[in-house]
């Protein structure tokens, strides 16, 4: 029953997640974004086996993709490959460590809004190396913030699958 209810409670946040997603981040209309959809995928992924992890990112980018069809695919990419890696590595960064769950978390949002920018076109245009290397840092870093309190807090959920 209590892995059940553990389920019931990630399946709840991941769903708030992709509301605040959705909803939250354009209210915020500011440059650095908090990625609530890389969040999701990192609190599901790390509780799953690589290829189930690699679908829910596959299905998490899709989502992000239907907001932005300019570029669609490249977030399916990029969500792909992070949810994949993640569930992948799991036992080695995911520990009792706030920090290191940031480090994690910065560098899964940062390659996602690389992959994202390179992979639909725009990494060429004029303007990009300023995203790639200032604001999507700065968006990376205030989604690692907000993911390192979000597991600290929910730290109880966040008990790993056994392999």
């Amino acid at each position: 029953m209590s892995e059940l209810y553990d389920w019931l409670r990630l399946m709840v946040t991941v769903f708030a997640l992709v509301i605040a997603h959705f909803l939250l981040r354009p209210l915020l209309g500011i440059r650095i974004e908090i990625d609530f959809l890389v969040l999701a995928l990192l609190l599901m992924s790390i509780r799953v086996r690589p290829g189930i992890g690699a679908v829910l990112g596959l299905l998490l980018g899709a989502a992000a993709d239907a907001a932005s069809p300019g570029g669609f695919g490249s977030a399916m990419l990029a969500m792909t490959l992070v949810g994949y890696v993640t569930s992948w590595l799991k036992a080695a960064f995911f520990a009792e460590n706030a920090v290191l769950d940031g480090v994690v978390i910065f560098a899964s949002a940062w390659g996602v809004i690389l992959l994202r920018l390179f992979l639909s076109g725009r990494g060429f245009e004029a303007g990009a190396a300023i995203s790639a290397l200032v604001w999507a840092p700065l968006s990376a870093a205030a989604t690692a913030l907000v993911g390192a309190l979000l597991f600290a807090v929910l730290r109880p959920l966040l008990k790993p699958a056994r392999a």
